[in-house]
């Protein structure tokens, strides 16, 4: 299958590239010398509007709704709408609000909010939908053991079962040293018998190959053969299980395998962002994380808030390199996954789902794959309106302390204008898809 040769010419581009050494920018002159030209901007403090403005707004989107239907994108009138029905119901939050009558129910938007969707992964050999991490992790043994069948790709598919289906990475690595110098000794010495043989009763083979999932498919697909023979000449009788190298066996086969357990890499399930856009209602509720993001118990939990301040007098503290490291090292083995929500300016929020220990760069990425103009240099700010610098996009979520959860505010680069954009619609009609589908069973 061409997506197990992918697979395979990736790991070993990979590794030719990290044994070139740390690469450098292209534009990093260019941006260090733009950077000291602009001028940061002070943060502005976000209010909420008061009545009168509420008012004039809803006015405002009267008057749009009057202009003609063909002049106006359909995704905007989209959010127009969704906006409108904002509006509506914090006008209802108000009414309940002054009345405070007894028995009265509680809007929805107070309610307390169900956990969100648990982590999902996908396999990066199917196009199955996202389901939980074991589920898809027996997906991709499956692909490979199917693999076997295929004469094309079932060397690949036993070095990746190697490494994906075995648990123990000491024996995994015993494994494959072991049979790289098999095939090793073939390539060396074709016409000596001794070497194109391996007794499967050796105490060796046994432990490190055969008890080892695709350690004897791996021989198979480069040509061994299952053979009885006998240690000694004269003793037809005694006969043992050997693998056996033909004489006339592709030997340009054994460089490959070679090749394709020097590369080898562990399969693993990929993790889905579980994108989802909410509404200015939606997004103020407070997430409650599900426990596969979390390597603590409750009880860890509850002590690792009650620490909070003391990490925060910490931090004030001077420390040295080796001291955020470790610091860093703690963080990241207390929690798997980060949440994190991107605030844009028309009240909209982009949600996903990263591993803590993908960058800054990685949300950045995944923001701008939902923007409409995709080419337009953009901020993410903290809530009080601090920007990460270029530095912080090589630096882990971790490591800007953006776990388990965190909220950014969109905005756009000052130093980039155009008459022709149009600030206010920001997201790409597929990502506004989402928000329409959405939307019934929300307020369901």
């Amino acid at each position: 299958m061409d997506v197990f040769k992918k697979f395979f010419e990736k790991k070993k581009t990979d590794i030719k590239f990290g044994k070139a050494g740390q690469g450098k920018k292209l534009t990093e002159a260019s941006s260090s010398s733009g950077s000291a030209v602009n001028k940061p901007t002070p943060p502005q403090a976000r209010i909420n509007p008061s009545n009168s403005a509420q008012k004039a707004g809803q006015a405002a989107l009267e008057r749009f709704s009057a202009k003609p239907s063909g002049n106006v994108d359909w995704s905007l009138h989209a959010i127009k709408t969704q906006a409108r029905r904002e509006m509506e119901a914090e006008k209802k939050l108000l009414e309940l609000s002054a009345a405070d009558k007894p028995g009265t129910a509680i809007p929805p938007s107070t309610q307390t909010e169900r956990p969100i969707q648990p982590v999902l992964f996908t396999s990066p050999f199917s196009g199955d939908e996202p389901d939980t991490y074991e589920v898809v992790k027996e997906r991709i043994r499956e692909a490979l053991y199917e693999q076997l069948a295929e004469d094309e790709s079932k060397m690949v598919a036993a070095c990746l079962i190697i490494y994906t289906c075995n648990k123990n990475k000491e024996k995994i690595q015993i494994c494959v040293d072991t049979l790289r110098k098999y095939l090793h000794n073939v390539i060396l010495h074709p016409s000596e018998e001794k070497y194109r043989r391996i007794r499967v009763g050796n105490p060796a083979f046994s432990e490190r190959v055969a008890a080892m999932q695709g350690g004897v498919e791996l021989l198979r697909a480069v040509g061994f053969i299952e053979q009885q023979l006998s240690q000694q000449p004269d003793d037809q009788a005694a006969t043992e299980t050997f693998y056996v190298f033909p004489s006339d066996g592709d030997v340009e086969s054994l460089n490959t395998a070679m090749e394709c357990l020097e590369a080898g890499e562990a399969v693993r399930p990929v993790l889905h962002r579980s994108p989802a856009v909410l509404l200015p209602q939606q997004a103020a509720r407070q997430p409650v994380l599900p426990p596969e993001f979390f390597t603590l118990t409750k009880e860890e939990l509850l002590r690792e808030m009650q620490l909070r301040k003391e990490a925060v007098e910490e931090s004030l503290v001077l420390r040295t390199k080796a001291m955020r490291d470790r610091a860093n090292a703690r963080e990241m083995r207390k929690y798997r996954f980060s949440f994190i929500r991107v605030r844009f300016p028309d009240g909209l929020t982009l949600q996903g789902t990263f591993k803590v220990s993908e960058k800054l760069q990685d949300v950045r990425e995944f923001v701008r794959s939902y923007l409409v103009n995709d080419w337009r240099p953009f901020h993410l700010c903290l809530s009080g309106g601090k920007k990460f610098s270029e530095e912080d996009n090589e630096r882990t979520l971790a490591e800007v302390f953006m776990v388990p959860a965190a909220l950014l505010n969109f905005q756009w680069d000052e130093t980039v204008s155009d008459e022709q954009l149009d600030d206010f619609i920001l997201l790409k009609p597929e990502a506004l898809e989402q928000l329409i589908e959405q939307q019934p069973e929300n307020q369901s």
